[in-house]
């Protein structure tokens, strides 16, 4: 149990605004236990849902290598990352938390793809409905700052193959064609890539990104129209 004195959100938090459900008090004040005043990072899907998007995910935390731990017990993930690119991308949320910008947690969910389960149902769903969270070339930008290629090939591809499908046309979707042209087609130099590295599954090949599904592409269309 913490103290009765524990600070309040408006203590707490650098500006005041709302605040999205994944962030508490109390989650707060584990990290202080279990970081203590070392910087860190709000990343992936949880700073995706953060930027409003309606998913369901294990809370992630960004920190340096050298104060990285074993959180499985805490309930979240821990990851480890470079100082150099652990402020990339973010906004301080407190004293010692930040979190990625929508572009940045965007990126980093279709460059880490075996991290982040059925990320390419969620973006997808953002892509198709024109929730924006965040524009084309706010992730272009940061692709090329942190060198992220292969996370906007995945990005641009789910993009184009949506805009594009069947289910698209009968459901509505509205894809904002930037999305797909972000990466419109792979380097002589870019090797092949999965969407979802861990499946073993293969489908359709996008063949001028080198982006290998594990999925039809229209099976991917009317997976998000349910």
């Amino acid at each position: 149990m913490y103290s009765a004195d524990v600070p309040s959100r408006p203590e707490l938090l650098v500006e005041a605004g709302a605040v999205s459900h994944l962030w508490s008090v109390d989650w707060e004040m584990m990290l202080e236990a279990v970081y203590g005043d070392c910087p860190r990072r709000i990343s992936g899907l949880a700073a995706f849902a953060m930027a409003g998007a309606a998913l369901i995910c294990e809370p992630e935390v960004a920190v340096e290598a050298r104060i990285a731990a074993d959180t499985s017990g805490f309930g979240f993930a821990s990851r480890r990352e470079s100082p150099r690119t652990l402020f990339v991308g973010a906004f301080q949320l407190t004293e010692h938390t930040w979190v990625s910008t929508p572009a940045r947690a965007v990126l980093e969910c279709a460059q880490h793809p075996d991290r982040y389960h059925r990320y390419e149902e969620y973006l997808g769903r953002m892509l198709a409905n024109r929730f924006d969270v965040c524009g084309p070339a706010e992730v272009v930008e940061m692709a090329n700052t942190l060198g992220w290629r292969a996370g906007l090939r995945r990005l641009s591809s789910i993009a184009d193959k949506l805009g594009r499908s069947e289910t698209a046309r009968t459901e509505g979707y509205d894809v904002d064609p930037d999305w797909a042209n972000a990466a419109a087609s792979a380097d002589s130099s870019d090797r092949p890539i999965k969407l979802v590295p861990r499946d073993t599954r293969t489908g359709d090949t996008d063949q001028a990104r080198k982006v290998i599904w594990n999925t039809t592409f229209e099976g991917l269309a009317q997976l998000i129209s349910t």
